[in-house]
């Protein structure tokens, strides 16, 4: 949003018919409501802020000033609400525990994921299912699956090279940039994921299901792709 500004509409009692929500000082790039509760939401932008907002408020509830080191390109909220995603044009995901706004105005980031070559352009939280799962896409053609779950108090960012130990998967499926993805809603089928790539002839629409892969033996896996042609 060029205006800076984060507008809702809602018939709900709670909200006003025209909320305007002021502090970013730069373009609004990306937004999520809390899947706990409708009257909270995160937004990221241009000014390298992440802000938090209750609905019923005008002035924002908790600022992560620098929060990359460049555009914040896309937020999300796992949706049993106690964390952050949020993706970068400085290549990093970061990952913060919402919790500690209980407490304070400040959140840290616990996990700094920095295995894309490319800006992200987008991040997002397993709607069914595991609460961890993070799945995110960049300029550099890739769609990674992670588990935040693995982070343990003592361990490290990521910072390329070795595979990081919260990497599940890594989809190499797409030639040119992935500008988008989305997983299914569907409770009984939730590891399909749908991803387009912006290519030299237009886009591509990808449907994959990285799950036979993630949790089978290698062996058993090795037998799936080359039943598959792979």
């Amino acid at each position: 949003m060029e205006d800076y500004e984060t507008l809702l509409s809602s018939k709900n009692s709670h909200l006003l018919n025209r909320t305007i929500l002021r502090g970013h000082s730069d373009t609004v790039e990306g937004l999520a409501f809390n899947p706990e509760d409708s009257r909270r939401l995160v937004s990221g932008g241009d000014d390298k802020c992440v802000f938090f907002w209750d609905t019923r408020k005008s002035a924002a509830t908790g600022k992560i000033n620098d929060a990359h080191q460049g555009d914040v390109n896309c937020v999300d909220w796992s949706h049993n609400g106690m964390y952050i995603a949020s993706g970068g044009a400085d290549q990093r995901i970061r990952i913060w525990d919402v919790r500690q706004l209980s407490q304070s105005s400040e959140v840290t980031s616990f996990a700094d994921l920095r295995e894309h070559t490319g800006q992200i352009n987008e991040v997002q939280f397993q709607p069914c299912g595991n609460s961890s799962v993070l799945g995110s896409c960049a300029e550099d053609g890739q769609v990674l699956l992670w588990d935040i779950a693995q982070v343990e108090s003592d361990s490290k960012s990521s910072t390329g090279g070795e595979i990081p130990s919260l990497l599940l998967f890594r989809h190499y499926g797409h030639q040119y940039a992935v500008s988008e993805f989305q997983w299914s809603t569907v409770p009984d089928d939730p590891w399909t994921i749908a991803s387009v790539s912006e290519d030299e002839e237009g886009a591509t629409l990808q449907i994959w299901r990285p799950l036979d892969l993630i949790y089978n033996s290698p062996v058993d896996a090795a037998n799936i792709l080359r039943s598959e042609g792979i």
